[in-house]
């Protein structure tokens, strides 16, 4: 159960990857068009954003992980009988 948990998180790591460069990149492109067109102040906010993105993203990969070591190793913890723990 708990390397099914594992595999299945990394799994969901691969996918929110994916997302998060697929968004990174056309946030890249359209900060260059902006700059290139003069608005710097786009671009900014834009750049902003990227960053507002990676942070939360980053921040769901290490509440999986956590939940993963928590969530499931602490409430195996709190079993008295090994049987019962077996699923």
């Amino acid at each position: 159960r708990y390397w099914e948990a594992t595999a299945q998180t990394q799994f969901m790591f691969s996918k929110w990857c994916d997302a998060f460069m697929q968004v990174n990149t056309f946030i890249t492109t359209s900060v260059e068009a902006h700059l290139a067109n003069g608005a710097r102040d786009k671009a900014a906010f834009l750049a902003a954003y990227r960053r507002n993105i990676l942070h939360w993203m980053s921040m769901l990969s290490a509440l999986a992980v956590d939940r993963l070591i928590r969530g499931d190793i602490g409430r195996q913890q709190h079993v008295k009988n090994w049987r019962d723990r077996v699923v």
